[in-house]
């Protein structure tokens, strides 16, 4: 086990953010409990002997998987946009869980100077051919990195799967140059809990959790994340709806697409609506800042126009 990391009894008994106990959790779907205290919602499920390989193995080396990134292609180019709006001078770029490269091309197209960190070698090499970056294989906790080296770090919809969320965030955030950003995409946890439920409602079977590298071992929601990112020393922050990845999914419809952009045009309204008061899901973008730093990198203001400032 990495040092830091939390054990198995520890996730089993307590909060896997604020350490508050278990026994004071609401129990929800698909063996998550829900913090009273934070809000996050966690399952107890064991660690994968080697996360990396499960990711190589398991993941990567599926011929979907590859097709499955494509079809993502625009949403992560928003992504891309919206990162270099509240990051105008640009810098360097630190994309965690790379995958195949497609967001480390997009945001190299809008001039950030990008890397990775990617533990599949399969997925690695693809990035590299992609984007011709540097990219470290290996999972994040155990790559080498220079400490205060990146203007922006970025760690999309996989932060849900490691072991020790904040061990993760307070690493993110010591690899960041004074007032660097970092950027999370992630599930909303009412929208995952909700799916489970309802699925469950109507008698669909779930898979039962297992211990590998990529499954979902906590949620967040909005007041979750901003708790996680203040615990990993980041100042400044703040959470939006993420941009909506609209294209089809194998085997649905353009309808489905068509829905999944409808919802992701509500949840981008009702934000800007109220400054920023309303977060809705189903994917959640959270910013925050390193310490530090000149008054020129203060972050965008959340519920505005893109680059104002506080």
């Amino acid at each position: 086990m990495i040092a830091g990391m939390l054990s198995a009894v520890e996730r089993r008994t307590r909060c896997v953010l604020c350490g508050r106990s278990a026994d004071v959790s609401s129990p929800g779907a698909g063996g998550y409990r829900v913090c009273a205290g934070c809000d996050v919602a966690w399952r107890d499920i064991e660690d994968s002997p080697d996360a990396a390989a499960d990711w190589e193995q398991h993941y990567y080396a599926e011929s979907a998987i590859k097709e499955l990134h494509e079809r993502r292609r625009s949403g992560l180019a928003a992504i891309a946009r919206r990162i270099s709006e509240v990051c105008p001078w640009r810098g360097r770029l630190l994309d965690l869980g790379a995958g195949i490269g497609i967001f480390m091309k997009e945001a190299a197209s809008l001039g950030w100077a990008v890397e990775g960190v990617e533990p599949s070698a399969i997925a690695a090499r693809a990035a590299r051919d992609l984007t011709h970056a540097t990219i470290h294989e290996g999972l994040f906790e155990q790559v080498a990195l220079p400490a205060g080296s990146y203007d922006a770090v970025t760690f999309f919809d996989a932060l849900r799967t490691v072991p020790d969320p904040l061990a993760f965030l307070a690493r993110a955030r010591s690899v960041l140059r004074p007032g660097g950003i970092l950027v999370v995409r992630e599930v909303d946890r009412r929208a995952e809990v909700g799916q489970v439920w309802l699925k469950q409602a109507l008698g669909k079977a779930q898979p039962a959790a297992g211990n590998s590298g990529f499954e979902y071992r906590q949620c967040f929601s909005p007041k979750s994340l901003r708790f996680a990112y203040r615990e990993a020393g980041l100042v400044g922050t703040w959470v939006e709806p993420s941009p909506v990845f609209v294209e089809p999914d194998s085997g649905t419809s353009r309808v489905a697409s068509l829905f999944k952009w409808s919802i992701g045009a509500v949840s981008g309204g009702a934000y800007r609506m109220t400054a920023g008061r309303l977060v809705l899901g189903p994917n959640l973008l959270a910013f925050g800042r390193a310490p530090g730093g000149s008054a020129d990198r203060a972050e965008a203001r959340p519920g505005r126009n893109p680059g104002d400032r506080r």
